[in-house]
Formats: structure tokens, sequence, C-alpha cells
């Protein structure tokens, strides 16, 4: 008979306390072996763990070109100065930047105001869009302490310049004239 159908009174033969008592219709934890150490605790993980790769791979935020018109025609970007990371952050158009900025073509149709801006990363497709309306774009490498001297310089003495950054992949992209690197002139 099932528990918590009437009969039996008082426990319904379950006894009094305990796991049993207390959970109707369970068996142990997945991975209890009777009081041994389990499996999973007895034996070590086991298989790739690409630690270089991932220290490697920048946590980057997408920007859309549409939602970047959109703020412009708002008037919360003013499209005649230099629009940096620190200015959209402020601007309240992107939040919780890590590593920077990759800016994208989706709604490229929607921009028509020419703007010079700089980002982390920028698709081909999107540098394409922003130079034929007369804007200008340059990819530039940060990190999170670059990010955060640009957001709050009044917390350091000497706010740090932009560092070249330590990778032959991260090298090779902002020194690519088609990416339109930062470092692309040396």
């Amino acid at each position: 008979r099932k528990f918590g159908r009437g009969g039996k009174g008082r426990t319904g033969g379950r006894g009094r306390k305990g796991w049993k008592a207390r959970h109707p219709n369970s068996s142990r934890l997945p991975g209890f072996a009777g009081g041994q150490t389990t499996i999973m605790k007895a034996f070590p993980k086991f298989g790739l763990q690409n630690k270089k790769g991932r220290s490697e791979r920048l946590l980057l935020k997408p920007l859309q070109l549409d939602t970047l018109q959109h703020w412009i025609d708002q008037k919360r970007i003013d499209p005649t100065q230099k629009i940096t990371i620190a200015s959209l952050i402020k601007a309240g158009c992107i939040s919780n930047v890590r590593d920077g900025i990759t800016l994208l073509a989706t709604g490229g149709q929607f921009l028509s105001s020419a703007i010079n801006i700089e980002v982390t990363r920028a698709s081909l497709n999107a540098i394409r869009l922003v130079e034929s309306k007369g804007g200008s774009i340059t990819t530039v490498y940060h990190n999170r302490e670059i990010i955060r001297a640009m957001l709050v310089p009044q917390k350091y003495v000497n706010v740090p310049d932009l560092l070249v950054p330590a990778s032959a992949q991260h090298i090779s992209r902002y020194t690519d004239p088609d990416r339109r690197g930062y470092l692309s002139h040396l």
C-alpha cells in the first residue's frame, strides 16, 4: 500500500524517525555506496584540462551596431566624440565588461552616424559598415585593470598605459591593419 493513502495509522508501517520514515519515495542519494567512499571521491578527475587555452581566451561583451545607433539617437552617446569602452559603460549602453567589447554588424543597416569608436575586437562586416558611413574604428587590447582605470581614474596615481598583448595570437590580431589593430603601424 502507498504511503499517505490511509490505513495502518500512526507511522504507516515506516517505524519511527530516520531517513526511511521521512523520505517517502526515495532511495539513497546517487553515488551512495553503503558508507564506503563513493567512486566520485575515490578516484581523481581525469581528461583534458586546457588551462592555457582558457587563460588566453578573452571574455568579451557583444555590442551590436543597431544598439549603438539607438543610444546615439537617444542622445545618450555623442557621435562627435571618440566612443570608448568607458563612455559606453558610463552611458549605460553596456555593463559587466570583463575583458572588453566586441563590435558586431547586427543591425548595421540602421547605422546612420559617422562614429569614431575604440573597442577590443570588431567583426570585419562591422568595420566595413562603420567606415562606409565615414567613421573610423580601432581595435585596442584591454585587460581588466585598464578598463577599471578608465572608469575610475581617481583611484590611480598613475593611470596604466595600454599594454602590448602577451600571446602571439593577440599580437597578430592587433598588428593586422585589416582588423584595424592599434599596433598595425608597427
